[in-house]
């Protein structure tokens, strides 16, 4: 992709928690998005990844969910933020 002139590349990975990934049906998990960003950093190509936060998939107790998946996506952010600094 590098050689083809891509500098870089929108994912929308939607989430950070692994059990939001499979309610909506996304055939990834969380950690996969790291492994991408190390890649496009090993080829210097910037790799934006957008998130979602309110998901509706624990409407059991929606408050608890929403704290869950906000500390699901910090923690991604974090660990996509290391893979920029290592």
């Amino acid at each position: 992709m590098k050689e083809s002139g891509c500098s870089e590349i929108l994912v929308g990975a939607e989430a950070g928690d692994d059990e939001i990934l499979q309610f909506l049906r996304k055939e990834v998990k969380a950690d996969d998005y790291v492994t991408v960003k190390r890649v496009a950093s090993q080829h210097n190509i910037k790799l934006w990844i957008s998130l979602m936060l309110g998901v509706p998939y624990d409407l059991s107790n929606p408050q608890k969910a929403l704290k869950r998946e906000y500390k699901a996506c910090t923690d991604l952010v974090r660990k996509l933020y290391q893979v920029e600094n290592d």
